[in-house]
């Protein structure tokens, strides 16, 4: 596993360098007067082209007349197992003193929250980056929060008996949303890699180029993915539950769903095709095969960026006219303390899957090389670490199974709020938001018990057939023992008497003849 992620970070600086060298080689070419002919002269043609094709693309994304969005939230998880319930409670005692919070703090989480048919939810309170009196649930400072958050309402709730969940409502200001449309109407060069570090003489080779529109949607990304993890590095210091314990730095590892305003798009479009939103990750596949609308609302599963930058789980609301700010901040409220909480919930267990389903790939890509190895007597206490690797992986899915059994039969079916979203997709017309998270849900769970279940018994055989090994080897080495200290306790009383000892067979052999 180290090797091929140093192989990726080597591939990565060894692309970002060739992308530098070729923006400086075309540079370059454009400031030389025009050549007619030679490497020169080709270095200028490809730049032309470039110009030309980032006019064009400028042109397709603008924005059109009448129409605007704004970046509203930004909504985080957190999952605390009954493992890690100390380090929820350490963060919220950290930033709101008990004072604050009264005394039903240590109910919830150290009695309530353990309980195996208990449903709780408790509005924390909110952060703040500058210190501001605000009505309701108590106020924390947070210097750390990215510029562009205005403040960020915390919830936790009881998710499944084993398990809480927080959710963190991140308020945007202006500046988020008029940053990401200064980087959508931005005019972006196409980039160009050469395939040889000198694309001239003797040295010439193939090139391969990114279009203007990928290199926009890059740039928008990247801003989206640089607020999510600056608001997750804030969140971090306090805390460190189960997903913030994984991934690598730099990139986010809560679920996260980001909240659009849209105006002026017609609430009755068909196929959603936006030339706007397709450097927001919006493009009209994402939308038509993983979008869910109801009335004026569409929630729309993440797919996969480019380059490794992750989507999040988008959430969007179509508006006819621009609405006052104090009504947008009451629905927006209402929104995070409903609909909003109960799709966070779904996308936090589906992230809990996914987190299990990873580390049981690489627990099962481990097992299987080790069950081809042929040799019993190395790699013992590998062999432990992977079954205790192997079990507690065994103990969160099989809880999470029993738990999900548990809920649907106390609560039926999924949340009513879920249910009236329905696919956009003509193929998945049948299918709503709720059974779409169940049946995702249902799918993964049963997937990885199948693996796991197969890799557990496989892996028990072998730990058997070791044993067997190790216990056969032990007895010879037992027998072995034996004979050695047998011999060293008779050898000593032989050698003293040998002489009375070897007469005496003389005397033997004589009587018998021999």
């Amino acid at each position: 596993m180290r090797d091929s992620k140093d192989q990726g970070t080597l591939a990565r600086l060894t692309d970002r360098a060739k992308l530098a060298l070729g923006k400086m080689y075309l540079d370059w070419a454009e400031m030389l007067p025009k050549f007619g002919g030679g490497f020169v002269a080709r270095l200028q043609h490809i730049r032309e082209r470039q110009r030309k094709h980032a006019s064009e693309s400028a042109v397709r994304c603008r924005l059109p007349e009448g129409f605007s969005f704004r970046y509203s939230l930004c909504v985080l998880t957190e999952l605390f197992t009954l493992e890690n319930l100390d380090a929820l409670d350490k963060g919220v005692r950290a930033l709101f003193p008990a004072g604050s919070l009264g005394s039903h703090l240590p109910d919830f989480i150290g009695t309530d929250a353990p309980g195996l048919a208990d449903s709780s939810w408790w509005n924390v309170g909110v952060l703040v980056r500058e210190s501001k009196f605000l009505p309701g649930p108590p106020t924390a400072k947070l210097e750390t929060l990215p510029p562009e958050v205005e403040y960020i309402s915390m919830q936790v709730q009881t998710l499944l008996p084993s398990a809480l969940v927080a959710c963190f409502c991140a308020f945007l200001n202006d500046r988020a949303t008029s940053r990401l449309r200064q980087l959508i109407e931005a005019t972006y060069l196409p980039t160009v890699r050469f395939q040889r570090w000198v694309p001239f003489g003797l040295f010439r080779g193939a090139r391969s180029e990114t279009s203007a529109e990928s290199v926009r949607k890059d740039a928008v990304l990247g801003e989206l993915l640089r607020i999510r993890v600056g608001i997750e590095h804030a969140l971090g210091q306090f805390f460190q539950g189960y997903f913030f314990s994984r991934g690598e730095s730099g990139t986010p590892k809560l679920p996260g769903i980001e909240v659009l305003d849209v105006v002026g798009m017609p609430s009755d479009s068909e196929q959603l095709w936006w030339g706007w939103g397709i450097p927001l990750g919006l493009d009209h596949g994402r939308i038509a095969f993983n979008g869910y609308r109801e009335g004026n609302q569409i929630f729309v599963f993440s797919g996969a960026g480019r380059d490794d930058l992750p989507v999040a789980h988008s959430f969007l609301t179509l508006h006819d006219a621009p609405e006052g700010e104090s009504v947008r901040d009451n629905r927006l409220t209402d929104l995070t303390e409903g609909l909003i909480g109960e799709i966070g919930e779904g996308l936090t267990l589906l992230g809990f899957l996914r987190e299990i389903r990873s580390a049981v790939e690489d627990l099962r890509s481990r097992i299987y090389r080790r069950l081809a190895g042929k040799s019993f007597l190395v790699g013992f206490r590998a062999d432990i670490r992977l079954h205790r690797r192997l079990q507690k992986e065994s103990l969160l899915l099989n809880r999470l199974g029993l738990e999900l059994a548990q809920h649907e039969k106390m609560s039926g079916a999924g949340p009513s709020g879920l249910s009236r979203f329905v696919a956009l997709s003509k193929q998945l017309k049948e299918r709503d938001l709720g059974k779409e998270v169940s049946n995702r849900i249902d799918f993964q769970l049963d997937t990885i018990s199948k693996h796991l279940d197969f890799v557990s018994r496989s892996f028990s055989d072998y730990v058997s057939a070791r044993n067997m090994d190790l216990t056969f080897r032990l007895q010879i080495q037992v027998y072995v023992l034996t004979a050695l200290a047998t011999l060293a306790t008779v050898l000593p009383a032989i050698s003293s008497n040998w002489f009375w000892i070897k007469a005496a067979l003389h005397g033997i052999l004589r009587v018998l003849g021999i």
